[in-house]
């Protein structure tokens, strides 16, 4: 899990959002876990892996559900953090209760933290499109990529 699993993506892939629109991937980041709650915990217990993918008007997180510990070990968990190809994202992932979709204007904290261990990890809040609240925090397994992280924050930085 070396920084080329983590991109900026060059030629973007449309993405249907259900109405007929389409939308620009920004950036996307494959094998997350995500905790519930502004802080990562130093344990993956209690966490869910998945995928973050940013567009031109939301940020997602997709995920089948189920432990983060059991999903970094099945076939299921490694095709949706790392094998999926960006033209397939199956946005029936949203269905998943611990899926995330957030338009990018109901973001209020997306930011990189560094924690005590000096790994790096994203704070997210914000207001999802159901209108509840959305508090948790994503990191890679060692959290060691402040510098790719930071680039999924700057593309989820609206451009006017």
């Amino acid at each position: 899990m070396g920084n080329e699993d983590y991109g900026q993506v060059e030629d973007t892939d449309p993405v249907q959002d259900g109405v007929g629109k389409q939308e620009e991937i920004r950036a996307f980041a494959p094998h997350l876990f995500r905790w519930q709650g502004p802080k990562a915990k130093f344990f993956l217990f209690g966490t869910v892996q998945g995928t973050l993918v940013i567009t031109d008007r939301r940020l997602l997180f997709l995920t089948a559900g189920g432990s983060g510990m059991a999903s970094q070990f099945s076939a299921l968990g490694q095709q949706l953090s790392g094998g999926m190809r960006l033209a397939d994202i199956d946005l029936s992932l949203l269905a998943t209760p611990e899926s995330i979709s957030l338009p990018l204007d109901k973001i209020t904290r997306f930011e990189v933290i560094r924690r005590w261990d000096f790994a790096s990890y994203i704070s997210l809040a914000g207001t999802d499109e159901a209108g509840e609240e959305i508090c948790v925090a994503l990191m890679p397994k060692l959290g060691l990529n402040a510098s790719h992280l930071r680039s999924l924050v700057a593309a989820a930085t609206p451009t006017t």
